[in-house]
């Protein structure tokens, strides 16, 4: 059978792949650790889930509008004005099912052969997986361990030129944690605005899960950079609703109509009930929110200080998300680490090369799971690294 190339080429999501293979393993009887996937290890709040019984009673039942239920759309716009500073035109928030959609649609409307898409390395898979299909090429930015894996704008405009048709920002950054400071996100988007053909594609989704005393700082705020920006955003992190599928792009206003004829025919709308939930949790009790990003946090530093007590592992701090990007010793690949540690130990983790080739020696620990579980993995890594010896 004649499948093109690009179909055959197309990559997945490791973390996902090693959840399945995980699962599979704790399903036969297996004592599994598993800190492998960004999914917290919380239910909705009451009041959404609640939101959605009504809805899936009542309804609606029907198709909604393909970019979102209206008042979906408003109160995102009412949720946002405090990043941005100023009030957010509804119409051009576009619901999604999940945060990829935003991303594989802001690629696939802009990569061709010849064109350059900008991404720092590690970066969230997705990313070069979508540049690579539609025929663009991934200019990447390694990010460094002694940086914090922050962004240096000055880094960024080395590698800006006349083909630069995206540049993907992700803060906080899955898998590394890192954020990027008001004064870096100020110059990245001036940076960007010096090239009027190039669009800035900013990833938000964990803008609501950050660890004081850091501050998210959202590209929202610079209206100079209003016909360039793409934002993205969600509800699977922040509100602990993974499997709702409910993901949303804040769009250029010339882009608009175009973004949504894509959508129409991908995917015609979304799940009715769970944009109901979304509403329901943007205007609903934020206070889930908080403990959750509390218990992040907590997590975090304890596992991390854990970590750095382990012959030849190091950790940044990250101030942010729910990860941790320790660089691990021993001597063998992220991939064979990650794989012997599953099979042999029975811990589940993502292996940082996973995220791009800059992540070779490290490993993503998920924070998305009980102390005890976190804990119980970071042993597992410890006694596997002294049998390595």
């Amino acid at each position: 059978m004649n499948i093109p190339s690009s179909t055959r080429n197309i990559t997945t999501e490791a973390a996902l792949q090693v959840l399945a293979e995980a699962a599979q393993m704790r399903q036969n009887g297996a004592n599994i650790a598993m800190l492998c996937v960004g999914q917290p290890d919380f239910a909705p709040a009451p009041h959404i889930q609640d939101a959605a019984a009504r809805a899936a009673r009542d309804g609606p039942h029907g198709y909604t509008d393909p970019i979102g239920i209206a008042s979906l759309r408003e109160a995102l716009a009412e949720y946002h004005e405090p990043d941005a500073g100023h009030s957010l035109d509804p119409a051009r928030f576009i619901v999604t099912p999940g945060g990829k959609p935003t991303a594989w649609l802001a690629i696939l409307m802009l990569a061709e052969p010849g064109a350059e898409i900008i991404l720092p390395d590690p970066f969230f898979p997705v990313y070069e997986t979508s540049i690579n299909f539609n025929g663009a090429e991934a200019v990447t930015i390694p990010l460094q361990e002694k940086d914090g894996f922050a962004l240096r704008p000055e880094a960024l405009r080395e590698r800006m030129s006349d083909k630069t048709r995206l540049v993907l920002v992700n803060s906080p950054a899955n898998p590394t944690g890192a954020m990027l400071s008001e004064a870096h996100t100020r110059e990245i988007a001036e940076i960007v605005a010096e090239f009027p053909d190039a669009y800035l594609l900013s990833d938000e989704i964990y803008s609501r899960i950050v660890f004081e005393p850091h501050r998210h700082h959202s590209f929202l705020r610079y209206d100079f950079l209003d016909a360039q920006l793409i934002y993205l955003n969600g509800f699977s992190k922040t509100y602990a609703m993974t499997g709702w599928r409910v993901g949303y792009g804040y769009w250029p206003l010339h882009l608009v109509d175009l973004a949504t004829r894509f959508t129409t025919n991908a995917h015609s709308c979304v799940n009715g009930v769970a944009q109901v939930a979304a509403e329901a949790a943007l205007r609903g009790s934020q206070d889930q929110v908080v403990e959750m990003t509390r218990a992040f946090r907590g997590r975090a530093a304890v596992a991390r200080a854990a970590l750095e007590d382990i012959p030849g592992v190091s950790c940044v701090e990250p101030a942010g998300a729910f990860y941790l990007f320790p660089r691990v010793g021993g001597g063998l690949s992220s991939v064979d680490m990650a794989r012997r540690l599953l099979r042999e130990r029975g811990l589940a983790l993502a292996h940082g090369t996973a995220f791009g080739e800059n992540g070779e020696g490290f490993l993503r620990f998920s924070v998305a799971a009980s102390e005890a579980e976190i804990m119980d993995g970071v042993g597992r890594l410890a006694a596997f690294l002294a049998d390595l010896g």
